[in-house]
């Protein structure tokens, strides 16, 4: 395949967030923070057969995608952040409010993260031409301010794939929480 024709298929560019783990006051790892590394991949996803699989340390969570991307430094552990999907106010809201009237709601789902200005929110409901978040807007916004879709993916493996240095074929899964 042409490098070209390759670099067609790579759909959305995906952010790289790698983790920081600092030490509690107990000496111990504390939960990792995801730090943006400035970079951003080209990918493609594309879903995976999910499961989990019992192991030495417990029942353990295999894939649920699988990310062709560009070369970049792409590392185990690594969260990729997408943002696969725009759509806008279409009236001014104030700020306490969790119903956003929203110009398109195809694509968006209960459950799933979106950002508007600084805020980052989860969809409670969908309806039609509104949804409805959790928890509700700190801010003030007005009509057409931007509401972008976000999907989080956790790099399990990175595997070079068809020669150095031509693409990366990832095992992640998606980060629902």
């Amino acid at each position: 395949m042409a490098d070209a024709t390759f670099e067609a298929l790579m759909t959305e560019s995906a952010q790289i967030a790698r983790p920081v783990v600092l030490l509690d006051a107990d000496g111990g790892p504390a939960t990792p923070i995801y730090e943006p590394t400035g970079e951003s991949v080209r990918v493609r996803i594309a879903p995976a057969r999910a499961g989990s699989r019992d192991g030495l340390l417990g029942r353990t969570e295999e894939a649920t995608h699988v990310i062709y991307a560009t070369p970049e430094d792409v590392r185990v552990a690594d969260r990729l952040i997408v943002r696969p999907m725009v759509t806008s106010l279409s009236a001014d809201v104030d700020a306490g409010v969790s119903v956003l009237p929203v110009t398109a709601t195809e694509g968006l789902l209960d459950g799933q993260r979106v950002e508007i200005g600084d805020e980052e929110l989860t969809v409670a409901a969908v309806g039609a031409g509104e949804i409805h978040v959790t928890p509700a807007l700190a801010g003030e916004y007005e009509a057409g301010e931007a509401l972008t879709l976000v999907v989080r993916y956790e790099v399990l493996g990175v595997a070079d794939e068809a020669g150095v240095g031509h693409h990366l074929r990832l095992s992640a899964t998606e980060i629902t929480a």
